[in-house]
């Protein structure tokens, strides 16, 4: 276990703490402070993986989020493992275990290489030539590819991850951790502003973290060290290593993914980090988010042991791994010419150093001058080695050429200042032909870019540009500035550092595609396989937009998302164009920046939500009854109360079974609810309703529905006329703010003279259902002067007046098809109303349920509900209610219905479904076909809900099908692709329960 490319020397490790890990079985050792691809390296394992396409050999070629070859499955005690887990961004900790992945059978010996062989008949985009005819083995066609595509396997793990989620509101997010971003958390945190700074990496400090440490004042080292501490004793300030920015959305929400590894966060057995899912509301966003060193094209450049040079350069001076010892230098700027010395310090040996430009500048000629040979105008023509690189073949303008053994051969080709996050909010970008890449251009949101990521690679001018990039987030939300930040930003940038000056110079891009050929493929993109041929194809076959070159050759579609390979790759096609790079244009970034776990994005929230959530009048006394809450729009609702020794599915099916055998009650406040007062409210009514309202007399409420202006169903409400001008419009939930915006919008608009005062009222009322036959036997025994009788309050009737002094509305509706009241009161005297129908009804078996059971009665009754079965598409036909349009006036949307696509006999109908074998589950989501087996066949339709009926005794449904009507008793199949599943079903009426109304007439 003698790490054997460790060299001496002090880093970020800690060797007095020794860690043990497995890779492929077999055991390894390094150190506290490592990742799992510094410790790899120090153990001397090259080969971590293969190729996508070509199954070619593949090693480490970066050290942070941008490493494309590194991606390895995670296991645990279970036995399962977590795909995809990028080596560079894991730290090492004791008992990891990981596998690599992409091969077969051993990742030495891997039978899919004859891909590499065959590779002239696998160019960009074979499988859509390829894989065409005949038509009736696609099946096969299919069955194969899908097992080749992908990355890994899917997670297998039996364990529940260890993931949360927290939300958080504050002045300034900065998005990296380097010498700009501390720079702005500095001068943001003392001007008091609360501040987050999220970086990807293990420690901060980001390039500061590459040279050599060094505690004299006026080094990299010492600002580095004084700037933490000073950080870390601001306490408005937060400090998040291994946390990475991944997404940039609108209104500055964003979002993060943290990596932790403490012992309270741990997963289950107890080795496997937990990561957290951060969503941030800031007032100002800073963005220094550094650059990525671009690789060189070149044939064999993807073999192990080719690396960035930076890359390279950081495993020696963070980790003390030496990454070769006869190493090869390849570059065409300076940048990398101080990796060389710092190599030759640790024991290494330069062999050559290639130099694509014409001339040798300062930095070469030092270099040449110290007895390392240095090459200008050259290029590499190709690699040899089998499963790690062993040597380089070169070749100058002049006509000298040579080959050259190595170890390591270190590629710099400029760098690419990462504008992901700026893009993603919307900011324009320019191409800097100084650069070859793109930098910030226009901001697309309240956000300042700083450092390398805005194009400045001199460490003191980043600085500088962060502090003047903090400063005017924390003014811009409101803070004054302190004196010391005001003299930086009149001095501009004081800091002069000891040690070497910054290499600045300007880096070129790809000139000349012809000298990217070669007997071995040159890859443009490693982690999908895209190589120039690739690129050159796709132009000659009219793939001339960088967005149709990306899905033609796959080009950026892997977890790196092309941080390495996008830039090369549409200066390929520039050339090939005739273009220009800024001509040619890139890709659109989108989030995420790096892959999310989903059950990273679906943790548990452990802190308030990002956005308010709303609470029942009742919640207290939910929680102290044990609710079970679900989220419902803003709402938090109780979803079930769970007895002792009770399943969910259990407590359910006793809610519901109390409801239809006796008498249930459910706060229901969420409803919209929004008064109507004027002489002209049966004017608006008929306009935005589809059915008529002139007959709805004082004391009487109707049920109605409201289109949009396609046609289609907007939302179904209920109506109450509580006097001669007063009525009450009570909504579903999930529109309680669209309709009464709706109603605003058309009175401001277009019907401006209609008498009629809107007032939304959903927040001053609380509404609580009393459903079931004994419901009237409660009501009749609270102190009141409503007469609940059958014959004086029958169904569809409201009723003003008071229970118990309390002032009530009470309306006779249901929506789980019993006799059914909604009792609103003031939200004030909720709590009292709550706890005396609990108390007047419990002696009559009176049951508090939950939306789950109410979800459950609404199925069995067939009642359609905003958002699955009117999910926009559907229309009253659709749903069974064509015979509640009345086309004897005009109403918003009437029009539309009469478009020939709204009339087809074959439009999706609301059917019910239940499975011919009681016993068996509808599939949640299931799609609708007519034969079990067929892997191609069309799709009839789908599951809109599904639910076991504890009152039937078995699993029902709804379901939108193609003239789902006429084919009412026809068997068919429900399938779902996603869970594997196929059952028998047949269709029936919608109405499962009940269907001629008895019980909510009783």
């Amino acid at each position: 276990m003698t790490q054997l490319w460790r060299v001496e020397g002090e880093g970020l490790i800690d060797r007095n703490t020794p860690l043990n890990f497995k890779f492929n079985g077999r055991t390894y050792q390094g150190f506290e402070g490592d990742t799992l691809a510094s410790a790899l390296l120090a153990n001397g394992v090259r080969l971590l993986g293969r190729s996508f396409k070509y199954h070619r050999p593949r090693g480490i070629m970066a050290h942070g989020s941008e490493e494309p070859n590194a991606l390895v499955r995670l296991m645990d005690r279970s036995g399962g493992g977590k795909p995809n887990a990028r080596a560079t961004l894991m730290r090492l900790y004791e008992g990891l275990e990981v596998e690599s992945q992409h091969h077969w059978p051993s990742l030495e010996f891997d039978v899919g290489a004859v891909n590499n062989w065959l590779g002239r008949f696998l160019g960009a985009g074979f499988y859509y030539k390829t894989f065409m005819w005949p038509r009736r083995w696609w099946p096969s066609y299919e069955h194969i590819l899908r097992k080749a595509a992908g990355l890994g396997a899917p997670p297998t793990s039996q364990e529940k991850a260890a993931t949360s989620q927290q939300n958080v509101h504050i002045d300034v997010l900065i998005a990296g951790g380097g010498p700009a971003g501390l720079a702005a958390a500095l001068a943001a945190g003392r001007t008091g502003a609360t501040v987050i700074l999220a970086d990807d990496g293990l420690n901060l400090g980001g390039s500061l973290l590459d040279t050599p440490i060094n505690t004299a004042a006026g080094s990299k080292a010492h600002w580095l060290a004084t700037t933490l501490h000073e950080l870390r004793q601001l306490k408005n300030v937060q400090l998040m290593p291994r946390t990475v920015v991944t997404g940039y959305y609108d209104h500055e929400y964003l979002t993060m993914v943290q990596s932790t590894d403490t012992a309270a966060t741990k997963s289950a057995n107890g080795s496997e980090p937990a990561q957290v899912y951060w969503k941030v509301r800031a007032s100002q966003v800073v963005l220094a988010t550094g650059a990525i060193e671009r690789p060189l094209v070149f044939p064999g450049n993807d073999r192990p042991g080719v690396m960035l040079a930076a890359s390279v350069g950081s495993y020696l001076q963070r980790y003390r791994v030496l990454c070769g010892r006869e190493v090869v230098l390849y570059t065409n700027n300076d940048s990398a010419y101080g990796l060389a010395t710092t190599l030759q310090d640790a024991g290494a040996i330069v062999r050559l150093v290639v130099d694509t430009r014409g001339s040798l500048s300062p930095y070469a000629q030092a270099l040449s001058s110290k007895g390392v040979r240095v090459v200008a105008g050259a290029r590499i023509v190709g690699t040899s080695g089998s499963t790690e690189i062993s040597g380089i073949h070169w070749k100058g303008e002049g006509g000298d050429a040579g080959t050259v053994t190595c170890d390591l051969l270190a590629v710099s080709g400029g760098w690419t200042p990462r504008v992901h996050l700026f893009s993603q909010a919307r900011g324009t970008l320019r191409y800097a032909p100084e650069l070859a890449g793109f930098v910030p251009n226009a901001p697309g949101g309240r956000n300042h870019s700083a450092g390398a990521c805005n194009g400045q690679f001199d460490t003191a001018q980043c600085i500088g540009e962060g502090v003047r990039a903090g400063f005017a987030a924390s003014k811009a939300s409101g803070y004054e500035s302190a004196p010391e930040i005001e003299k930086m930003l009149a001095d501009g940038s004081p800091l002069k550092f000891t040690g070497p000056p910054d290499a600045g110079s300007t880096w070129l891009g790809i000139e000349n595609v012809e000298q990217l050929h070669g007997r071995e493929k040159a890859f443009v993109d490693f982690q999908n396989d895209v190589t120039v041929d690739d690129v050159l194809q796709a132009a000659r076959e009219g793939y001339k937009s960088v967005e149709h070159l990306k899905r033609y050759t796959t080009l950026g579609m892997g977890t790196d998302q092309g941080k390495l390979s996008n830039l090369n790759g549409l200066e390929i096609l520039a050339h090939q164009l005739g273009q220009t790079p800024g001509q040619t244009g890139t890709t659109t970034f989108r989030p995420p920046y790096v892959p999310i776990d989903m059950a990273t994005a679906a943790g548990p929230v452990l802190s308030h939500p990002a956005h308010p959530v709303r609470r029942l009048a009742t919640h207290d006394w939910q929680v102290k009854n044990g609710a079970f809450f679900t989220q419902s729009a803003p709402w938090l609702r109780p979803q079930f109360y769970r007895q002792a020794g009770e399943t969910d599915l259990q407590a359910v099916n006793r809610e519901v079974n109390a409801v239809r055998n006796g008498v249930g009650l459910i706060d229901v406040s969420p409803l919209g609810k929004v008064e109507l007062h004027g002489p002209d409210v049966i004017e608006l009514l008929n306009r935005i309703y589809a059915n008529r309202w002139d007959k709805l007399a004082v004391g009487r409420a109707k049920f109605g529905v409201i289109l949009r202006e396609d046609g289609m169903v907007l939302d179904d409400s209920v109506v109450a006329r509580i006097g001669e001008f007063h009525y009450v419009m009570s909504t579903s939930t999930a529109h309680s703010k669209t309709v009464p915006e709706h109603i605003a919008y058309c009175m401001h608009t277009m019907w401006p003279h209609l008498r009629v005062c809107v007032t939304p009222v959903s927040e001053q009322w609380a509404t609580f259902a009393l459903a079931g036959q004994r419901a009237r036997a409660v009501l009749e025994k609270l102190d009141s002067d409503i007469d609940f009788a059958a014959k004086a309050m029958s169904h569809m009737s409201v009723r003003v007046g008071r229970l118990f002094g309390i002032k009530t509305r009470v309306t006779r509706m249901s929506f789980s098809g019993e006799l059914s009241y909604e009792i609103s009161v003031p939200a004030a005297d909720a709590m009292r109303l709550w706890t005396t129908l609990i108390e007047v009804g419990t002696p009559l078996g009176l049951v508090v349920y939950g939306t789950e059971a109410m979800g459950v009665l609404r199925i069995e009754k067939g009642h359609f509900v905003v958002g699955r079965e009117a999910a926009g598409t559907a229309t009253l036909d659709d749903l069974g209610l064509g015979g509640l349009l009345d086309t004897s006036k005009d109403c918003i949307g009437i029009r539309s219905l009469a478009l020939p696509a709204h009339t087809d006999s074959d439009r999706l109908q609301l059917v019910g479904a239940q499975c011919l074998d009681p016993n068996a589950k509808l599939p949640p989501g299931a799609h609708i076909v007519a034969d079990g087996e067929a892997a191609i066949q069309d799709s009839l339709g789908y599951l809109t809900s599904q639910c076991y009926s504890p009152t039937l005794g078995r699993s029902i449904g709804l379901a939108m099908v193609q003239a789902g009507r006429s084919q009412i008793g026809k068997s068919l199949y429900a399938v779902s692709p996603v869970a594997n599943e196929s059952v028998a079903i047949r269709l029936t009426d919608s109405c499962f329960v009940d269907p001629a109304g008895e019980r909510l007439h009783a």
